[in-house]
């Protein structure tokens, strides 16, 4: 269940003046903050990876602020008696502009480059605090919600906590990976998804371990750079790589993805995708599925992982817990 939801507003402006946005947010925000009392409005301003977007939309990101009466009664009909509850606490925090009490101004976001890097830029509200990051990172107050209906109806609630959403991605690796071979598989295929770009069933029916990265930029690819130094050699490695459309600041281009994998003894490959046309073959989105589909398949059925071993492994790779 999500703890942060986008809701796209329709508004035409400059990418490179987020104070514009800002005034639109001004504007904008009030009637839907009144509405909705248990929200906070993270409005955000990305002309870095949203440089084609943000000019004919903008981003509200609201978090939940509190338990909403839907998610209590979906956990109430779901969960079996003492069952845990995990929440992914993600702790990235981002320099904002405060607006009101619900509401702040982001600009830039997690991808290739420092809060510093856009606050240098021409047109920037100069912020006056931090606030959880609005893409990623967790509402305290969603947390304590959660943290109350659990004690209160006999759930544990298991955090796992991490510092930003690229950190999980080697823990998580290494316990799939685990799981692989103790089934039997060869757990030598590594899988790239990038951002959106990734199909997890598809992922497990071809016994594939899962390296998740956040975009195609520098930092992500530094993080495939380290997992791949510290495992056990991959036979193979297919590289999904999702786009935004423009060449922007920190991106990682697919040659240096390809030159990564094959450093570390691996048979690389780029899946769906025409280096020529990157970043811009929008086609990637129509033919991934059936890349992966084209995998070969696992040597046995899927079977669930059972979920306190799994806890259990990601806190001992990495991944703080309660």
């Amino acid at each position: 269940m999500p703890g942060t939801v986008l809701v796209p507003v329709a508004r035409t402006g400059d990418p490179q003046r987020p104070i514009d946005a800002l005034r639109f947010g001004e504007r904008a925000a009030p009637p839907l903050l009144e509405a909705n009392p248990d929200i906070v409005l993270h409005h955000m301003h990305d002309q870095v990876q949203d440089e084609l977007m943000v000019a004919r939309m903008t981003y509200f990101r609201v978090k939940w602020c509190a338990l909403p009466d839907a998610y209590a009664r979906f956990l109430t009909g779901h969960l079996a008696p003492g069952a845990p509850v995990i929440l992914a606490d993600d702790q990235s925090r981002w320099p904002v502009v405060r607006v009101g009490d619900r509401h702040v101004f982001q600009t830039g976001a997690q991808g290739g480059q420092q809060p510093s890097d856009y606050l240098r830029r021409p047109h920037t509200p100069q912020p006056d605090g931090e606030a959880p990051e609005a893409e990623w990172g967790a509402d305290p107050g969603l947390d304590a919600a959660l943290a109350a209906w659990c004690a209160a109806h006999g759930h544990p609630l298991i955090r796992l906590t991490y510092p930003g959403p690229q950190a999980p991605a080697h823990a998580v690796a290494t316990v799939m990976r685990d799981w692989l071979t103790a089934r039997g598989e060869h757990g030598a295929r590594l899988l790239v998804p990038s951002f959106v770009l990734g199909d997890p069933w598809r992922t497990i029916n071809a016994a594939a371990v899962p390296f998740w990265t956040v975009f195609c930029v520098q930092s992500a690819l530094g993080a495939l750079d380290a997992h791949l130094a510290v495992s056990a050699r991959y036979r193979a490695v297919d590289i999904l790589a999702f786009q935004h459309g423009v060449r922007s600041a920190g991106i990682a281009e697919p040659d240096e993805w390809l030159a990564v994998a094959r450093r570390h003894g691996a048979a690389a490959r780029l899946v769906a995708l025409d280096p020529r046309r990157f970043p811009h073959d929008i086609a990637t989105l129509g033919r991934y599925g059936r890349a992966l589909a084209d995998l070969p398949p696992a040597h046995r059925p899927w079977t669930p992982l059972d979920a306190t071993t799994a806890i259990r492994s990601l806190h001992t790779t990495g991944l703080a817990g309660p």
